[in-house]
């Protein structure tokens, strides 16, 4: 029996691992249930999506409690479910015969469908998806949403089946949905791009145990269902950016409270305000209009970085959106943030993997000169046990298209951005630029800007900059937020707070302060 990867710790996981995961699964949407009534449809999508991001964690280096999904194999249930409902989203919002409405049902019938369809014991806990993805429906959407689970499970139910026979391209050659629904189709190719990509070949890998399951030749293409998918939900957009020259800002002064500031206002601004630009419901939420309302569009933001799908309408206004929003902020930091637009093919199996594939790579390096280098530059050089083909699979997946949009963010971040590179020259990324005058007084805490503030520190008086100010307010915050999160983290704890206030009974928080 194949034992399944986390793909986060690359851990195997056990059969006991396994059960439990299923068990945890079943117990949190047993949970959610008592919790979810009275929702309309745009709350129990929201809370549904909150619901699989927190299955998505894992906790303490452990993996996620949450099954793998047999038809996306390396991916776990969480994890298919946001992204098959983030792809739906995306192409249905650029198809203008589906309506607002529509796309809250496509998010839902995504979003609920690998939920359990059974309770925890006994058939008494009854269907799980069934009640969850009723309770906001009206009855002639409990009918449809009926229809789009089993039109999911159908076609998951094959490519687990075609799996085994080694060839799930001729599972699905020349197929196409024919539901006499809109809605239903868009769901299948959604659902079939966030799938396992259809293979016809194993390719076994340099360490005898991996394999990659891969299409052997470009021509193969022309079977593949997502090679055809009609307009307009033959295109999607990715999104990447992120803050840029991240210490020049954080270290532009070399005050304590100044440096605290902003490096909390650097983390809420990639943590918070650009998840709520998606549609995420958090502290900024208020304070940030959103361009499209799907949270489960974002793959990830953190470490200063994020990356997203979006409509391909709006991938380069979720962009500048991006970048906007870090100066309207801090002024003075910098952000780049950029946009491609790729096929649901590509999602899958990389840049144009039906104009050029292995057998004319292959082909290719027989006649290559000086160019090989070149080639293998970029797919690799075999090493000892390695094949060129090998390499080549290894890069033709999602990550080439991070590649291209690495790439392009590193241009536009240097400002050699242009119409040759598909972004107008006159869009080019501009900095903020505060003019400084001979005889206005410095800011006294970065020295570079003309003071607009006067700001009492303790027994000081202190002129500072806008930019400066912001720091040093927000600075101020985080300090007193620490303080009362400290004091009340040991408040639950009395070993350790009586080990902190050395269990002295004329020591208590009325005589413990913070440093100025």
């Amino acid at each position: 029996m194949h034992q399944p990867r986390d793909p986060i710790t690359l851990r195997i996981l056990d059969d006991q691992e396994q059960i439990e995961a299923a068990r945890a699964w079943s117990a949190r949407w047993q949970d959610f249930l008592s919790k979810s009534e009275g929702l309309d449809l745009a709350a129990m999508c929201q809370q549904i999506y909150i619901q699989l991001d927190k299955a998505g964690h894992g906790e303490r280096g452990r993996a996620p409690q949450a099954p793998f999904c047999p038809h996306a194999p390396g991916s776990y249930l969480p994890d298919h479910a946001l992204l098959t409902s983030a792809i739906a989203y995306c192409i249905a919002y650029d198809d203008t015969a589906i309506g607002e409405r529509d796309r809250l049902l496509l998010r839902l019938a995504a979003l609920s469908h690998e939920l359990p369809a059974r309770g925890l014991e006994t058939e008494a806990d009854g269907n799980l998806r069934m009640q969850i993805g009723f309770a906001p429906l009206e009855e002639i959407e409990k009918a449809w949403i009926v229809r789009a689970w089993e039109l999911l499970d159908q076609q998951a139910s094959r490519i687990e089946s075609a799996s085994t026979q080694d060839d799930t391209l001729a599972a699905f050659a020349h197929d196409h949905p024919n539901t006499g629904d809109r809605r239903l189709d868009l769901l299948w190719y959604a659902h079939m791009a966030a799938s396992q990509p259809l293979f016809n070949y194993r390719l076994a890998l340099s360490d005898g145990q991996s394999e990659l399951r891969v299409l052997r030749k470009r021509n193969d293409f022309i079977h593949h269902p997502l090679a055809a998918t009609p307009k307009p939900w033959d295109c999607i957009g990715l999104v990447h950016g992120g803050a840029t020259k991240i210490k020049d800002y954080i270290f532009e002064s070399a005050k304590l409270p100044e440096i605290r500031g902003a490096s909390a206002l650097l983390d809420r601004l990639n943590l918070s305000d650009t998840r709520a630009l998606f549609g995420d419901k958090n502290d900024q939420s208020q304070a940030v209009q959103p361009q499209i309302d799907a949270p489960e569009c974002v793959i990830y933001a953190n470490g200063g970085d994020m990356l997203a799908l979006a409509p391909a309408s709006m991938a380069q206004s979720l962009a500048d959106a991006i970048e906007q929003r870090y100066i309207a902020e801090t002024l003075i930091a910098q952000c780049v943030a950029v946009a491609g637009m790729y096929s649901l093919l590509e999602l899958q199996y990389g840049l144009n993997p039906a104009s050029f594939w292995a057998d004319d790579y292959l082909s290719l390096l027989q006649t290559a000169g000086e160019e090989k280098k070149l080639l293998q530059g970029y797919y690799g050089k075999p090493q000892e046990g390695e094949t060129d083909e090998q390499l080549f699979h290894l890069r033709k997946s999602f990550g080439e298209l991070t590649t291209e949009l690495a790439l392009k963010r590193f241009w536009r971040r240097e400002g050699n951005e242009g119409s040759w590179r598909d972004h107008s020259s006159q869009d080019a990324r501009t900095l903020a630029y505060f003019e400084t005058l001979p005889f206005g007084q410095r800011c006294s805490s970065c020295d570079r800007r003309i003071a607009t503030d006067k700001i009492q520190v303790g027994v000081d008086t202190r002129v500072v900059c806008e930019a400066c100010k912001i720091k040093l307010n927000l600075g101020r915050r985080q300090k007193v937020g620490w303080a009362i999160a400290f004091e009340r983290f040991l408040d639950q704890n009395p070993d350790l707070r009586r080990r902190y206030l050395r269990n002295t009974s004329d020591i208590g928080w009325e005589g413990t302060h913070t440093p100025q």
